[in-house]
């Protein structure tokens, strides 16, 4: 109430020059069906710092808060609703909707701004309609009766469950858990680390006491993510930092709880949002085309980009267009006919509640071929390609990708050690052995966790991101040597500049002494995890072998960290 009256107060602080550049628009009429909205609370909502949210956000309640944190972005084309707005200096809102709205001095509304909104507004009706937190309108299953079976994954254990009533479910750091098409009535569900949450749509997952997805796990939609429903009627629904949630939440007495540097896509709802900053979401599938979208066959004239071609809403890489073409010349005359099979074993994160889907980077084992030559004949398929030429042809570079994660490279040492050959780049280093205490080892990189960083002066974060670099060099070098070389661009879009970014590049991140914030904000951490537990299969023709953790160990608290990089600060 008290930053209510604070905004009322503070509205005659929007600087003139914004006002009249917002009025200068043609006024937007506010979305008031609740499926429009990304996110959608009862009482109050933040977008935090370095954030860009590429979706609709209200919140429902009179004297309701929302609030775009400095450095926060709702990108072009969505909006903001709420009885009291407050678009604070260094963030950037699109359109905004409030009865009483604050503008910071350098905060830019780049669409329109309506205040106050017209009515009717609360009387009777609230913003959104129907009112999801109505009493009348909660699902069927409310109250949420769960059972009395727990079921408690190991690490790095698949469970599967079927259909039904269960105590408190618990997937193990490393692990899967599996849902097949059905209802679920669960006490609590939780993913501890690294797990990931396997859901065949449709589904309906009730949980009645807590929903929590750990530190880089996925939520994981097979099939339209918008027919996966997770309801919470306990008062927590959180996702950990570098999660990926894909689907629909809706926790109408609970605190969505979103840690830094997650990918959010879909429609949630509840009764209030706290974010940590860097986290990106949008929809898909919605029947207009968002921002943050290529393509969206479920909008008039959504697959403009790329006609035919759009990945439709619940697939792989959804709503984005194909990859361009990649080719090599040859001047042999042939033929050539190819085909490869991407599996996908864990990649995104779906949430659920009461609207859209939205993407997340998965294998999509589709292949592009170009050719050249006096007669040329391509057929694409979903993993084939068949090229005759005359005079010249081309070799074909698959739409496939072979990711594995740090903890894999790490201790299989004789794949890794091919993949390397004379070595890779990473972090300003050419690393080209396995072995511990021994400078430029991939091993070193991989490894070097617990006490190392403090025993070098430096952050966690430092060593955390010369581990994702290690293991992102690899997988995209692995692909690239296959005899049939893949594209990870296809699996994870816009990967190649990531990593160029982040580890390669002259000025990359790894290599540039940033501090712990500097590296948090630039969240390479989080999309290099994220890409590097994908664990799409694809043939690189090389056999993975045993494991061999024996240099892992000696490598973690040994105070060794390969030298001649530019470090940054303990803090």
């Amino acid at each position: 109430m008290r930053e209510g009256k604070l905004l009322m107060r503070s509205v005659v602080a929007i600087p003139a020059s914004l006002a009249f550049f917002a009025l200068a628009h043609s006024a937007s009429a506010q979305p008031r069906n609740a499926d429009d909205y990304l996110f959608l609370m009862r009482d109050r909502a933040k977008v935090s710092a370095e954030s860009v949210i590429g979706g609709n956000m209200a919140v429902n309640a009179p004297g309701g808060f929302l609030n775009v944190s400095r450095r926060g972005t709702m990108a072009d084309g969505t909006c903001v609703v709420a009885d009291n707005v407050q678009v604070n200096s260094g963030s950037r809102a699109f359109d905004v909707f409030g009865c009483h709205v604050f503008v910071g001095v350098s905060g830019v509304v780049a669409g329109t701004m309506t205040q106050p909104i017209p009515p009717p507004i609360y009387a009777p009706e609230p913003l959104v309609v129907p009112d999801p937190f109505d009493p009348a309108n909660l699902p069927p299953d409310f109250p949420i009766d769960c059972g009395n079976t727990d079921r408690s994954g190991l690490p790095r254990e698949t469970v599967s469950l079927s259909p039904g009533s269960y105590g408190t479910v618990q997937v193990g750091r490393g692990g899967k858990l599996l849902l097949a098409p059905g209802t679920y009535n669960l006490c609590i569900l939780r993913a501890i680390h690294d797990a990931d949450v396997v859901v065949t749509a449709p589904a309906t997952i009730n949980v009645r006491d807590q929903f929590r997805l750990g530190t880089a796990s996925n939520f994981i939609p097979v099939g339209v993510a918008n027919t996966i429903q997770v309801n919470v009627m306990g008062s927590v629904a959180r996702l950990g930092h570098n999660s990926m949630f894909h689907g629909r939440l809706f926790a109408p007495n609970g605190t969505l709880r979103i840690g830094g540097n997650s990918v959010v896509m879909g429609h949630l709802v509840a009764r209030q949002m706290i974010s940590d900053k860097n986290i990106r979401a949008f929809v898909c599938g919605n029947g207009q085309l968002d921002a943050g979208e290529q393509c969206d066959t479920s909008a008039p004239n959504g697959d403009a980009a790329c006609p035919g071609m759009c990945v439709p809403p619940g697939s792989p890489n959804e709503c984005t267009c194909p990859p361009p073409n990649t080719t090599t010349t040859m001047p042999v005359s042939t033929t050539t006919s190819t085909s490869t099979t991407s599996t996908i074993e864990s990649s995104t994160t779906t949430s659920s509640s009461t609207t859209t889907p939205s993407t997340s980077p998965v294998s999509n084992p589709s292949t592009t071929t170009t050719t050249q030559g006096a007669a040329t004949t391509t057929t694409q398929g979903a993993a084939t390609t068949t090229t005759t030429t005359s005079a010249a042809t081309t070799t074909t570079t698959l739409a496939g990708c072979f990711t594995r994660t740090p903890g894999f490279w790490a201790t299989h040492p004789a794949i890794t050690q091919v993949v390397l050959g004379s070595g890779l780049p990473s972090c300003g280093l050419v690393v080209n052995n396995t072995k511990a205490f021994t400078p430029v080892s991939s091993t070193e990189d991989m490894c070097s966790v617990g006490t190392d960083p403090g025993a070098n002066h430096t952050s966690p974060q430092q060593v955390q991101l010369i581990r994702q670099c290690m293991s992102a060099a690899l997988n995209l070098a692995a692909t690239a040597q296959a005899p049939q070389p893949g594209d990870c661009s296809s699996a994870f879009p816009g990967i190649t500049q990531m990593f160029d970014t982040c580890c390669t590049g002259p000025t990359s991140v790894c290599d540039s002494g940033a501090s712990p914030a500097a590296i948090d904000a630039s969240g390479c951490i989080g999309t290099l995890d994220r890409f590097n537990n994908l664990e799409t299969t694809f043939d690189i023709g090389l056999n993975q072998g045993a494991a061999a953790p024996g240099a892992c160990r000696d490598s973690k608290n040994n105070g060794f960290l390969n030298p001649g990089r530019n470090l940054g600060p303990a803090r």
